[in-house]
């Protein structure tokens, strides 16, 4: 555990996961696990037993997690700064994390990948698009692009109502920043019955890339909703998200 600033000089809390028999004179690959969220404080001192963190970790990865500002259990100068302009200062943040993380001596700069799911979804997107020189690639799971398409009782909470304050829910959005995100660096993964994130968000996304010419690769599950539940599923997502891993960085197999 540790801690970084914030360009405002507020703290920001990390956890960072190391593989069994860690060696500080060896180069490993980084998972950035993102959520970023407001409402969600992800690092915590507790274990985590039988996690895919703790799966990756075995498989030779370091897994990074940092809480951004907008992230809960903080003060109101923490977690209001998102207001009305999501995904600008929670990617900065999560940038000065992989800026840390570049400058150790144990880890691969040129292997560090992002995973994240519903508002991490949206993060790992915003981050491949906001660093193509610094993530190697990003597997976005059921992803809010377009903040229109999501749940007024939510989103009104933290954008306003769209009607008084378009430009907030456009700066906010994925799609607007998708020019920059490189080719085969994203798995975009969604359940197919998402009644929380719709999958509309996913087809959206799809649609965007399609016109700019940007390869990525798709996975989508059937019957499921916005989180992958049903035993043989969730093994399948959890393997085709290493194997993609593997592949994007390089990796030899385990």
């Amino acid at each position: 555990y540790g801690q970084l600033q914030a360009a405002d000089g507020q703290v920001l809390h990390y956890s960072l996961m190391k593989p069994p028999g860690f060696d500080a004179s060896k180069r490993y690959p980084v998972l950035v696990q993102v959520y970023g969220g407001p409402g969600v404080q992800t690092v915590t001192r507790r274990w985590h037993r039988g996690s895919f963190d703790e799966y990756l970790a075995q498989q030779g990865y370091l897994v990074f997690q940092l809480d951004n500002r907008g992230s809960s259990r903080r003060e109101r100068s923490f977690t209001d700064v998102i207001y009305r302009n999501l995904g600008q200062h929670e990617v900065d943040d999560q940038l000065r994390g992989i800026d840390w993380l570049r400058g150790q001596k144990f880890v691969d700069g040129g292997k560090i990948a992002v995973f994240g799911g519903s508002y991490g979804g949206f993060m790992t997107l915003r981050l491949l698009a906001a660093a193509p020189d610094k993530i190697a690639a990003g597997v976005a799971h059921a992803a809010p692009v377009d903040w229109a398409l999501y749940d007024t009782h939510y989103t009104e909470r933290y954008l306003g109502l769209p009607q008084q304050d378009s430009k907030a829910y456009q700066q906010s959005a994925v799609l607007p920043y998708l020019k920059t995100l490189r080719s085969s660096s994203l798995l975009i993964t969604h359940g197919m019955a998402d009644d929380n994130v719709l999958f509309s968000n996913a087809t959206a996304l799809m649609q965007a890339l399609n016109n700019q010419g940007t390869l990525y690769e798709l996975l989508t599950y059937p019957g499921e909703r916005h989180g992958i539940r049903s035993p043989g599923n969730q093994l399948h997502w959890y393997r085709s998200i290493q194997d993609f891993l593997a592949r994007r960085l390089k990796l030899a197999a385990p």
